[in-house]
């Protein structure tokens, strides 16, 4: 499925406590965007997966989030993943990875 206008938000810097691995993270999905989308926040250097959103409407935000797990306290290369999806059929139309630097601090 091809849709033909996808709008994607980005992200250069996130910063999370280090301890709680819980903050308002502000990618959301734009209002007028063709599709639905499910955000992923992952680690560059292993892969590890920290976060995956609920499917997020067009006009619709992320708001705070919780890793699944902390972080100990530094700075991470890390991926922002965003997967578009079809409203009416609900099937990955495209799929996008943004580098951001993720930082945890006390």
């Amino acid at each position: 499925m091809v849709i033909s206008e996808i709008i994607y938000p980005g992200m250069h810097i996130l910063t999370i406590p280090a301890a709680t691995a819980k903050e308002k993270i502000h990618p959301g999905n734009p209002q007028g965007n063709a599709c639905s989308l499910i955000f992923e926040l992952a680690l560059a250097d292993t892969g590890e997966t920290l976060y995956i959103s609920d499917i997020v409407s067009p006009g619709d935000g992320i708001g705070s989030i919780r890793l699944i797990k902390p972080l100990p306290k530094g700075e991470y290369r890390a991926w922002l993943i965003i997967r578009a999806y079809d409203p009416k059929i609900m099937e990955e139309a495209d799929r996008r990875s943004v580098m951001f630097t993720l930082i945890a601090e006390n």
